[in-house]
């Protein structure tokens, strides 16, 4: 809807091609959100062993750092050691700067994309 009020002519292969960009990004901020932020709904995502942002970024770790991850995630919902792992190793620093770059990634290429 958006794109159709922009006043630009849009063909239905682009916003084929647009829409699943913009739903990735959505859904990395939604996985975000639900590591970031203090709710009852905190580490749902990964108490459920759901496949997510967090789990591909923690995948980027040294192989040790992701054994560590990985281990802490079991103790779940017991949030404690999770949350300490995530201190000790600045977690939330690397995945926030993780997730800037790609954004900006995705975005800089829609703009050269769609301007």
């Amino acid at each position: 809807m958006g794109a159709a009020l922009s006043g630009r002519s849009w063909d239905k292969s682009e916003l084929s091609e647009l829409g699943p960009k913009l739903g990735i990004l959505l859904q990395i901020y939604d996985d975000l959100g639900n590591f970031l932020k203090e709710s009852p709904k905190q580490f749902e995502d990964l108490y459920q062993m759901r496949p997510t942002w967090i789990w591909a970024v923690a995948a980027d770790l040294a192989s040790d750092k992701f054994k560590e991850f990985a281990k802490t995630v079991e103790f779940l919902p017991l949030e404690e050691r999770l949350v300490g792992w995530s201190k000790k190793n600045r977690f939330k620093d690397y995945l926030m700067t993780k997730t800037e770059t790609f954004q900006s990634v995705l975005l800089t290429s829609l703009e050269e994309e769609w301007g």
